[in-house]
């Protein structure tokens, strides 16, 4: 048997006059963070009667997998099958982060830049079309 205190609070205690039980149900608890902001870390503590240990969890995002090959000739070609669209208005940063990230997996899908910025920057690279609308035609976030 144990007795447990503080379920889903910030402070959780297990007690157990039988060690065995309390392993057992040590395999069964987790750890939530309440607030999550990529690149931190939480510290926790661990205590028994006469023991005490203290560790990190780093909270972080998850690497994406890689889904599908990125198009070796004699498998199944993803980039031949899928094109990408995005449209850009004064961000060309998170355009270059996005073009980024998708080259990380996916080096050889096209991608097409819908472009209605007032003064266009060039934005060139291998797969990359780049086409200028007229100012501020574009969907806008907001």
């Amino acid at each position: 048997m144990v007795s447990i205190e503080g379920a889903g609070e910030k402070h959780l205690m297990l007690s157990s006059p039988l060690i065995s039980a309390l392993n057992r149900q040590l395999k069964f608890v987790t750890y939530t963070n309440t607030m999550f902001h990529p690149k931190t870390a939480d510290s926790i503590l661990f205590a028994t009667e006469h023991h005490e240990s203290f560790f990190t969890i780093k909270v972080a995002h998850r690497i994406s997998p890689k889904l599908y090959s990125s198009g070796y000739e004699r498998e199944y070609n993803i980039s031949s099958l899928v094109t990408i669209a995005t449209k850009t208005f004064l961000r060309y940063d998170k355009l270059k982060d996005l073009i980024d990230s998708i080259r990380q997996f996916y080096p050889n899908v096209t991608i097409v830049v819908a472009d209605d910025n007032e003064h266009p920057q060039p934005v060139t690279g291998p797969h990359i079309e780049h086409y200028i609308m007229p100012f501020g035609k574009g969907w806008f976030a907001g």
